[in-house]
């Protein structure tokens, strides 16, 4: 587990934005992004896999207001954990994370922590 939140802490420090209004995410440190859905402006949904996990996992990342435009500012990050039996969508679908962080200049990470969606069990 801690090489899985250490591996996400370096997939948010590894944001990029090349211009103003674009982000990226890149591969590194043996974190490798596969996909990127941005779902709003400021919220993506992507999968990752890397050698600290049996299968692809998936992470939605909250990004701060003007975060595009602000390169080279460091946000803190702040960590949504699902517990055993959501994934990562629950912060934003069921739990209105965009609107309880609301203008906050943090990045926030959700991953999806399942456990095999079998509760931990």
């Amino acid at each position: 587990m801690k090489r899985f939140l250490l591996a996400l802490t370096l997939l948010a420090l590894l944001l990029s934005a090349p211009a103003a209004g674009a982000v990226r995410f890149r591969d590194n440190d043996g974190l490798q992004v596969t996909s990127v859905k941005q779902l709003d402006p400021r919220l993506y949904a992507l999968t990752v896999k890397t050698a600290a996990l049996p299968d692809p996992t998936s992470v939605r990342i909250l990004l701060p207001p003007g975060y595009a435009s602000h390169r080279r500012r460091h946000y803190p990050v702040f960590y949504l954990l699902d517990g055993t039996s959501g994934d990562a969508s629950n912060w934003t679908v069921l739990g209105d994370a965009e609107q309880v962080i609301g203008n906050r200049p943090m990045i926030t990470v959700m991953p999806d922590i399942a456990l095999n969606d079998d509760g931990g069990g």
